[in-house]
């Protein structure tokens, strides 16, 4: 009988370092070294956990690399598919979107197309990853109305900075979009600059014509839009900060004070005209915002 012994090194040390290569992975190849080291920055990283990320992408190893990249910065919502994508958006109306292209059951460019022209989700910011690189898909996603689109492989920090891009962005435009919900005819005179403008303002509208209807509520304001009162509540809060309910008592109240400096009504008046039952109820919500009772205004006049 021949016994046969073979020894072999531990680990890789039977190799020359010339002979070792990087093993990829997969979407390994994808990582660069200073992804590790970046520094953490508290009180930013608190604000992004505020965030809700939506993750559409049909290759599981790259749906998980992605969803590592934004754990912990992030709330994380994931789909396989575009139509399940598109399912997650209208439940959920995530802050921003992170879509593949090519897909099953639906593409990222109808989902793209599907969110932007749907009142509910046309205001969340949406990045397009595809492996097609030629220009007509770039624009052929930009046109679907992507607000940035990135090739793969991708260097993951380039793909923060546009997420954080775009989060910065979008809040800057709520500081806008909260002064437009809040003022009064300066803001309805003026001229909408994208379907968000036009849809705060057309809010008003409705409010301001059915001001005086103690019935007319955020039910009601929810069918008139033809949206579930979820759906609204979830896109005023995002493109606003504020509740529907403190929506509409702004603009009650902001009516209330213009009526009260116009000097011809008194304040169980001007209660009753921007549909408040109780005028001492009345008294005491115009004292929060304005910080003087209604009778103060109208002395002020005298």
């Amino acid at each position: 009988m021949t016994a046969l012994t073979i020894r072999m090194l531990r680990e890789n040390k039977h190799f020359s370092p010339e002979q070792i290569a990087v093993n990829s992975g997969g979407y390994a190849d994808i990582v660069i070294p200073e992804k590790i080291a970046m520094p953490a920055i508290i009180n930013a990283a608190v604000s992004k956990q505020n965030n809700t990320i939506l993750i559409v992408e049909d290759n599981g190893q790259l749906r998980v690399f992605l969803r590592e990249i934004f754990e912990g910065q992030y709330n994380i919502l994931e789909a396989e598919n575009g139509l399940q994508g598109l399912e997650l958006a209208n439940a959920h109306i995530p802050d921003i979107i992170l879509s593949d292209v090519m897909m099953p059951e639906m593409s990222g460019l109808d989902l793209c197309n599907k969110l932007k022209t749907s009142a509910g989700t046309s205001h969340i910011p949406i990045v397009l990853l595809t492996a097609k690189t030629q220009s007509e898909q770039i624009i052929e996603g930009l046109a679907a109305g992507a607000d940035d689109y990135l090739a793969k492989p991708f260097n993951p920090r380039i793909l923060e900075l546009k997420i954080d891009n775009l989060i910065r962005v979008r809040d800057e435009q709520k500081k806008r979009f909260r002064q437009l919900a809040l003022e009064g005819e300066e803001a309805e005179n003026s001229i909408a600059q994208n379907v968000n403008e036009a849809f705060i303002a057309n809010l008003r509208t409705l409010v301001k014509e059915n001001i005086s209807n103690r019935d007319f509520g955020v039910n009601e304001l929810a069918g008139h839009v033809g949206m579930s009162l979820s759906v609204l509540y979830r896109k005023m809060r995002a493109l606003t900060g504020l509740t529907i309910n403190e929506f509409v008592k702004a603009i009650r109240l902001n009516v209330a004070r213009e009526l009260l400096e116009s000097g011809v009504y008194n304040v169980s008046e001007v209660a009753t005209m921007i549909g408040f039952e109780d005028a001492k109820y009345f008294s005491k919500e115009f004292r929060k915002v304005f910080g003087k009772n209604p009778n103060e205004v109208k002395k002020m006049l005298s």
